[in-house]
């Protein structure tokens, strides 16, 4: 069982991922349509242990990152399918670690400026919550790099837009918050300024 784009004829491996992530909390986790969801996002586990955004993709560090810790959340810390993944997951944070540090990436063969998007794929809450924070040298080179491309209106920009993204500013905030990188009163202020 899996949840397929209404638009495309494609099936997204996150989307069934968030919909694990939703039957685990409101207690399905025996339910016949979590115990499929789950049996098919095993199954479509690549070779090298990543995930691809869709059927027959390419490996994606974003999707890879978020459905390893997806199965954290629900199957815990000594599922296989979790195990295997964030292996990938490391690999992936290593190489952002190291981006961060020297602050800019390489795409495609092209030297690329570090933008918002890019930085916060792998600080979610759940990953957080599974120790990335502050303490992991990888995590603080990244958080350092975040702060550092905040822009002179104090939002943040993604790669396809010109100016601050409202959306991608909270929810970097957001996770500044949640890895404990900025007080909580220093949030206000910057809203503040932010919106008006």
């Amino acid at each position: 069982m899996n949840w397929e784009s209404k638009v495309r004829p494609i099936t997204y491996y996150t989307y069934t991922s968030n919909v694990c992530r939703l039957l685990s909390l409101a207690k399905q986790v025996d339910s016949l349509s979590f115990q499929e969801a789950v049996s098919w996002l095993k199954s479509v586990q690549l070779e090298d242990s990543s995930f691809p955004t869709t059927q027959g993709g390419e490996p994606d560090s974003d999707f890879t990152a978020d459905i390893a810790f997806a199965f954290r959340e629900f199957c815990g810390e000594d599922n296989e399918t979790y195990i295997r993944a964030r292996e990938r997951f490391e690999d992936y944070l290593n190489t952002l670690a190291e981006d961060a540090e020297r602050r800019y990436y390489v795409y495609e063969g092209e030297r690329q400026e570090l933008d918002i998007y890019y930085l916060t794929q792998f600080l979610s809450k759940p990953i957080i919550s599974a120790g990335y924070d502050l303490n992991d040298r990888r995590a603080a080179r990244i958080v350092e790099a975040i702060i550092s491309t905040q822009r002179p209106d104090r939002g943040w920009k993604v790669f396809w837009e010109a100016e601050s993204d409202p959306f991608y500013t909270c929810r970097t905030i957001e996770m500044l918050l949640l890895i404990n990188a900025i007080p909580k009163s220093a949030v206000r202020e910057d809203l503040i300024l932010y919106y008006n």
